[in-house]
């Protein structure tokens, strides 16, 4: 009886643990039916595709509008279907001076399968002499991708995303928000059991892009504007666009760019973002004298200087580059306007480096403005102590261990326009987060006093004369304009080539643009970059007409 009820006990405990296996494999079974039904669906997916194309979509990066400045968009590949042997050497031969260089190492390595596709977007040229080929075995097919860095704007700014090179720019800066897992374009086809081909069901894409992106202060018909223009001279330098009022960036531009040189051209440094590296400022720098002794008291706009075309300090001579024979006594104005390089030696001597470098510290010159480049220069600004009067004179001219960048110098100007507030340059402003629907602001600096605002309205007159009847006679523009020209040695040689400035605003009454121009190795600021002012300020100010 006894071992009757053990052996009934052992069949119900068996029945039991087998009731429970069942039960727990019955709930994994409605867990993965349920739950994991779109995981699993797409794995199975995925195992009878056959892979074509794969490109990695991340985040876009837009303009003040809301325009796409790099992002996803529709690409066109070539497609190459099986071909036999005795086509296959001719159609090579024949796509191989129209493709990239290492078309024909990849037709080697894929001739032998049923479909393959180069990964390398075409352009419009490379499809038209493709379609003109007529070849039975080539199709032309699309694909989302993520747009060509090297062909778009603002590259600078943007920077490098791609694996030989790494990460640059914005790209690095938001490297983390942008990538986004299975985020693909990819073109494919269907595979049987022992992944061959199906015939007759075709080609099949997908696209599954990252809707995140960041939102920049550029406005891209201005950014156009001015990257057309430093193509169109063969300018090497930079030029920046700020909003008078904000301080935001509307266009920043660097060239020569990697996209628009030969292998062989790497010595003009075309990975350079020459709008914010540092050099000397030339005579620019000269704004910053004239607000530190008007704004201290320790100058007047009624204050007359002699100017007999040189100025020695002891066996040295600085010469006055726009007069020969000396100007006479003239105003200051006239002095700015004149860029009269005697008068402001003695405008310097009167207010001494210390009050001149601490102007030049509350205007932003020497510390960068963090906008997200991680290749942003500092520039320099020399701790004045122990200065000889020699040393005072070459600081004034902006040449003594001062450098700036063009962005620096930008905020400069705009700090002048904008009555003596200065706005740090702002270059993001803001994310949008992946469903597309919120907007996250990025706050900015905030505003800072500099100069009085008589003292900028002072400072504003005498930039007008420049334009009006000085050194940038070549920068006026019918809605007025007011600025600087700056021309900065090089080296100590004699014929070295000078980098050439100009740093304006327009219109006259209602600053709204700010424009720097920086060109190096130009003539000088007066016959270079005022000219190249002029000209993208008429076409910036034409876009609202």
């Amino acid at each position: 009886m006894i071992d009757k009820e053990l052996h009934y006990r052992r069949v119900l405990i068996l029945f039991g643990i087998l009731l429970f296996i069942f039960a727990g494999l019955f709930v994994r079974l409605l867990i993965i039916q349920l739950a994991h039904y779109p995981k699993y669906s797409k794995l199975a997916a995925v195992q009878r595709q056959g892979s074509l194309l794969k490109n990695t979509l991340k985040g876009s990066f837009f303009d003040r509008h809301g325009l796409l400045i790099r992002g996803s968009s529709e690409a066109w590949y070539l497609l190459i279907e099986k071909t036999v042997p005795t086509r296959g050497k001719m159609i090579c031969d024949r796509l191989r001076p129209i493709m990239a260089e290492n078309f024909e190492k990849s037709y080697d390595q894929n001739k032998s399968q049923s479909f393959w596709i180069f990964p390398i977007p075409l352009n419009n040229s490379q499809i038209v002499q493709i379609r003109a080929l007529r070849f039975s075995e080539c199709k032309i097919v699309a694909a989302t991708a993520r747009q060509d860095q090297y062909q778009g704007i603002a590259w600078h700014i943007l920077g490098l995303n791609d694996k030989e090179r790494g990460l640059s720019g914005l790209e690095h800066l938001y490297q983390k928000f942008l990538q986004g897992a299975g985020n693909n374009g990819s073109i494919f086809t269907l595979n049987d059991g022992e992944k061959g081909y199906f015939p007759g069901l075709g080609l099949r894409s997908q696209s599954n892009p990252n809707l995140s992106g960041v939102v920049l202060t550029i406005d891209a018909k201005i950014q156009q504007i001015v990257e057309q223009v430093m193509v169109s001279h063969g300018v090497t330098g930079a030029i920046v666009i700020l909003d008078a009022q904000t301080g935001q960036i509307l266009a920043m531009c660097s060239r020569p760019q990697v996209g628009s040189l030969d292998r062989d051209a790497m010595e003009k440094h075309p990975y350079l973002n020459r709008a914010i590296s540092a050099y000397h400022p030339g005579s620019i720098f000269k704004l910053v004298a004239l607000s530190a002794g008007l704004d201290s008291g320790l100058l007047s706009p009624d204050d007359y200087f002699e100017d007999r075309g040189f100025y020695r300090i002891g066996d040295k001579l600085w010469r006055c580059t726009t007069s020969k024979g000396g100007h006479g006594v003239i105003s200051l104005k006239e002095a700015l306007a004149y860029s009269c390089n005697p008068i402001f030696i003695q405008v310097a001597l009167r207010l001494r480096p210390q009050l001149i470098l601490d102007y030049a510290d509350r205007f932003g010159l020497g510390q960068p403005a963090n906008i997200g480049l991680r290749d942003e220069s500092w520039g320099k600004l020399p701790s004045g102590i122990g200065f000889s009067d020699g040393d005072i004179a070459n600081l004034v001219l902006g040449q003594q261990d001062v450098y700036t960048t063009p962005l620096q110098i930008a905020s400069l100007i705009q700090t002048i326009a904008n009555d003596g507030v200065r706005c740090v340059p702002q270059l993001v402003l803001g994310t949008v987060l992946k469903k597309g629907a919120a907007f996250k602001p990025l706050i900015p600096k905030p505003m800072e006093r500099v100069i009085k605002s008589e003292t900028a309205g002072m400072i504003r007159d005498m930039m007008t004369a420049v334009v009006t009847f000085g050194t940038g006679k070549l920068a006026q523009l019918p809605g007025g304009a007011a600025g600087k020209t700056g021309t900065a040695q090089v080296n100590d040689e004699a014929d070295a080539p000078s980098h050439a400035w100009f740093g304006g605003y327009t219109p006259i009454n209602h600053p709204k643009y700010v424009g720097v121009i920086f060109c190096e190795q130009g003539i000088s600021g007066a016959e270079t970059a005022a000219p190249l002012f002029k000209e993208v300020m008429e076409k910036v100010t034409r876009i609202e007409d």
